[in-house]
């Protein structure tokens, strides 16, 4: 019985551990605006609209890159070739006077909690082999 459960917690961590990495050079992703402050507590009326920072992250070091600030819960990444990232963006709202609000968190596409479903993704552009040489017949 105790093998069984060892066996169990084994797949479920190696599944949970899983990313769906997106092959691509670009890719589209979208997000949901929030729906209350940090804290829990309800937003403030007569909010003017949201802006949102997005950011990509070397899986390998951590590195942090900031791409750009945009006013749109959709965005396209452009991945170098041979870079591998996970998207992250955080959110400001711009008040009834005007005045945008700090920054959240960064919500990241390798947090489960941040991620719809819980299904954590990146982005990988693979470089492309040499070809193949040495054909005979």
């Amino acid at each position: 019985m105790r093998l069984f459960i060892i066996v169990l917690v084994l797949l479920f961590s190696s599944y949970a551990d899983a990313t769906d990495w997106h092959k691509a050079d670009q890719k589209t992703i979208a997000w949901d605006q929030p729906v209350a402050l940090y804290d829990g507590a309800a937003l403030p009326i007569g909010i003017q609209g949201w802006n949102y920072t997005v950011y990509t992250k070397n899986p390998g070091n951590g590195e942090i890159t900031a791409v750009g600030t945009i006013n749109a819960e959709q965005t396209t990444i452009t991945v170098s070739e041979g870079q591998k990232v996970y998207i992250g963006v955080s959110a400001a709202y711009i008040d009834i006077d005007g005045i945008e609000s700090d920054y959240s968190e960064i919500a990241w596409s390798d947090n489960p909690i941040d991620c719809l479903n819980g299904v954590t993704f990146g982005v990988h552009n693979l470089k492309r082999p040499d070809k193949s040489k040495n054909m005979r017949p």
